[in-house]
């Protein structure tokens, strides 16, 4: 009771809210006012410093707009049929095979996806600037067609998203490509004592060219589609699978440019791949200057 002597009547109103909330944490669906409802009860929670309820309404927010890759990808693409690329070649499975998974969820987006603008109010006005940075992130793919979501942003918010798109991109392309070791690819020890057990001759350069080959027609896709995350995972399936396709479990690489890496090159370049996903996740405050 003394507690109550203690709220305003905007407080009042939060607390209905709250009940409100409390009983849509309970259903597995997404709804479209899931930020008209959070809003009143983590401002309160954060106001009191009810930690535990602040958590449990943030465990809600995060099953929209997670803060951790995996849970990400559960939701970006496990929620989301995968198109059959049976028949297309290995280099264009490798090149669409994301790519036609955006496709897919951008149809299927209202089942799983909720509306990102209207979160980047709520992420700001609550200080979650991790949520923030992933709720840009789903803005960057095929930016230029979504007219009806940039109309409805502040115009400080589309500057952030640009010049956030853009860092991103330029990351990629430098620290990104620095990262993988792409300019001075090489063997490195931890496969090339297999590939020399094998007869695999490209420990000095023998697979740099199709390596950045490769590099190259994925920092195309990048750029063209918007989403690292998912060309990235990919390309880093498509050639972990390579290196089980060989019919005699490995493929040579005895010519300066040749234009298929061997397997170690490609299971190298797959687990770069996948690290380098979570550098970029990680970084996404950082390229939307969401960061204290």
């Amino acid at each position: 009771m003394i507690l109550g002597g203690l709220l305003r009547p905007a407080d009042v109103r939060m607390i209905g809210d709250l009940q409100r909330m409390l009983a849509f944490c309970h259903s597995v669906d997404y709804k479209p006012d899931t930020p008209v409802l959070v809003a009143g009860p983590l401002k309160l929670a954060t106001k009191y410093q009810a930690d535990i309820l602040r958590s449990r309404i943030m465990s809600h927010i995060e099953t929209d707009w997670p803060t951790t890759l995996e849970a990400w990808d559960e939701i970006a693409y496990n929620a989301v049929i995968e198109p059959d690329t049976s028949n297309e070649t290995s280099s264009q499975a490798a090149a669409s095979d994301e790519t036609s998974s955006q496709s897919s969820a951008k149809e299927s987006e209202p089942q799983f996806c909720p509306d990102p603008v209207s979160f980047i109010s709520l992420a700001r006005e609550c200080n979650l600037p991790d949520v923030m940075a992933i709720v840009f992130y789903s803005l960057c793919p095929n930016l230029t067609s979504r007219p009806e979501k940039l109309s409805r942003m502040t115009r400080a918010d589309i500057e952030l998203l640009m010049l956030g798109r853009e860092r991103m991109m330029s990351f990629i392309c430098r620290p990104g490509a620095d990262q993988l070791d792409i300019s001075s690819w090489v063997l490195i020890d931890l496969y090339s004592g297999h590939a020399l057990d094998l007869g695999i001759s490209c420990g000095s350069r023998g697979c740099r060219y199709p390596v950045m080959k490769a590099w190259l027609a994925i920092v195309q896709d990048v750029i063209r589609y918007g989403d690292p995350l998912a060309t990235f995972r990919a390309s880093a399936r498509k050639l972990y699978e390579e290196t089980g396709e060989s019919s005699s479990g490995y493929d040579y690489c005895s010519e300066l440019y040749n234009d298929e890496m061997c397997i170690f090159c490609k299971a190298r370049l797959s687990e770069g791949l996948f690290d380098l996903r979570q550098t970029i996740f990680d970084q996404l405050p950082t390229f939307f200057s969401l960061t204290m």
